[in-house]
């Protein structure tokens, strides 16, 4: 069952956010690097694992909200508890836990023509879980 929004969940305390279509990109990278050595030749260091990462674009309202019991994240817990985070526990709208880390900048589009604190705001996150 998928649900519709994805939450992060920080020292305990978790919050809900709401993904807009606009984009919503889960993948997987490869790691792996290619080089050139000093005689010419091509070389690949495979190290044998994958790195899944997430493009999402987030609606965040200004404050805190509580929607039928449940609590989703304004923008001041987005910016200063989740992003600073050097990991941070993110459910997928599976229901799907991943340990995660941020990359990236945050940067809050206000979506509407005033900004007066009562707004949303669209917020791109990058994503990445590293998998040995």
């Amino acid at each position: 069952m998928a649900y519709s929004y994805i939450s992060f969940t920080v020292n305990g305390v978790s919050k809900r956010y709401r993904v807009l279509q606009t984009l919503y990109e889960p993948g997987k990278e490869r790691v792996r690097r290619m080089f050139t050595t000093v005689s010419g030749k091509t070389r690949i260091q495979d190290f044998g694992f994958s790195d899944q990462r997430w493009g999402l674009d987030l609606l965040v309202p200004y404050q805190d909200e509580t929607v039928g019991g449940a609590t989703y994240g304004g923008l001041s817990w987005l910016t200063d508890t989740v992003y600073p985070a050097t990991t941070v526990t993110f459910t997928d709208h599976y229901g799907t836990q991943h340990t995660v880390m941020f990359e990236g900048e945050l940067v809050p589009r206000p979506m509407g023509g005033v900004i007066d604190g009562s707004g949303r705001f669209v917020v791109q996150v990058r994503l990445r879980k590293h998998q040995p």
